[in-house]
């Protein structure tokens, strides 16, 4: 049995064709609402670089809105590394999860040797030493080799604890294989490793580092990628027959699954809001030379562990989790291409329309895999 319903509409509405839908004038705030939910709250998921600073966090930010596939080498970083699954040593969930550093020497030959005195004078000087002097060669992860510096801490990270630092110093990212544990000073360890003398009683104390897990982040992440999928399920009626891949609910697979890649990764590491810096041989040079100060350092006990990494090494490293970038950067390539049967042009698309859409995907897929892992090279 029908019933008959009339309906008093705006004349410029319409169903497409499909008596099951009907289509209304969008007002400024449906423009709005679209873009919130689908653009800017995948933003707010990207994974934090431990002691991220605010103009990282602000360029992070407006990148994924940008760019949602910029952040891919990010999440898999996390994801591959898992950080959170560390739960015994506090010490190595921090270093895979990038939140330790320590203190290098600026060694002779290195492109940060050169950065740093700039003088060409100086360059032949710190040529002819590195010719006249043997390579020094390490085993130790806390001591790069000759003609190599660690990867240095981005500028504006937030240190825990206070330091002041020469100029042939600087702050390196801890290795996330480095074997580490916490050690108490001579003072603290009287009542026993794992105790604490208060002059009234003994307490045990359990090694902490202070690291959230972002549960509103993580909320939001999953929320936006159902809300994002049921955008791109909803891409219903003629739109993709007159726009093809140009369609604008096609324009919101990349954030959905760059949410759900984020879902993942925010599960898989914690979040640090400092990171810390550990004692070691280097550090204690500084300090007794006075080219540095440092409270606040955590007292580590520094374990041997293979060679740091060679630069071909970190080369190699860093190829896998591009290509898995790449692969992974495809997925909403594919989806589109699927949804639009092939790519097909639509309708009513013009060329720029079509082209601006595909360079858009295309670029996605370029930062993704290459350019995000340099990016992040430079903010972890």
């Amino acid at each position: 049995m029908e019933t008959n319903i009339t309906l008093i509409v705006p004349e410029v509405s319409t169903n497409h064709g499909d008596p099951e839908l009907l289509c209304t004038p969008a007002k400024w705030t449906d423009y709005l609402v679209f873009f919130f939910s689908n653009y800017v709250a995948h933003a707010v998921t990207t994974v934090a670089v431990p002691g991220q600073g605010l103009e990282a966090t602000v360029f992070s930010f407006l990148y994924a809105i940008v760019c949602p596939a910029s952040a891919i080498y990010r999440a898999l970083n996390a994801i591959t590394r898992h950080a959170a699954t560390a739960r015994k040593n506090p010490l190595t969930r921090a270093a895979r999860a990038g939140a330790l550093c320590m203190v290098s020497k600026v060694r002779s030959g290195t492109f940060l040797a050169r950065h740093r005195r700039g003088e060409r004078n100086r360059l032949e000087e710190v040529r002819s030493e590195s010719l006249s002097s043997p390579p020094r060669r390490s085993n130790h992860w806390w001591e790069p080799t000759e003609f190599r510096n660690a990867v240095p801490v981005p500028s504006g990270s937030q240190i825990h604890g206070e330091y002041r630092l020469h100029k042939d110093y600087y702050l390196a990212v801890v290795p996330h294989t480095a074997s580490l544990e916490l050690a108490f000073d001579e003072q603290t360890a009287q009542g026993g490793a794992d105790c604490i003398s208060t002059g009234y009683a003994v307490h045990s104390q359990k090694p902490l580092l202070a690291s959230s897990n972002n549960f509103m982040k993580l909320v939001i992440s999953f929320v936006q990628t159902c809300w994002a999928s049921v955008t791109v399920y909803q891409t219903r009626g003629d739109q993709i027959q007159q726009y093809g891949y140009a369609a604008f609910g096609l324009t919101v697979v990349p954030y959905a699954f760059m949410s759900a890649l984020n879902t993942l990764a925010n599960l898989a590491t914690p979040e640090y809001p400092a990171m810390f810096l550990i004692r070691t041989p280097t550090l204690v040079e500084a300090e007794r030379t006075g080219r540095g100060y440092f409270k606040g350092a955590l007292h580590v006990k520094l374990k041997a562990s293979p060679a740091p990494r060679s630069l071909a090494k970190s080369t190699k490293e860093w190829v896998p989790i591009s290509v898995l970038s790449f692969l992974f950067s495809l997925v909403p390539l594919g989806v589109v291409a699927a949804l639009s049967h092939g790519f097909g042009p639509g309708d009513k698309s013009t060329a720029m329309d079509r082209g601006f859409t595909l360079a858009w995907l295309v670029l996605g897929i370029v930062l993704g895999s290459t350019l995000g892992g340099v990016l992040f090279s430079m903010a972890k």
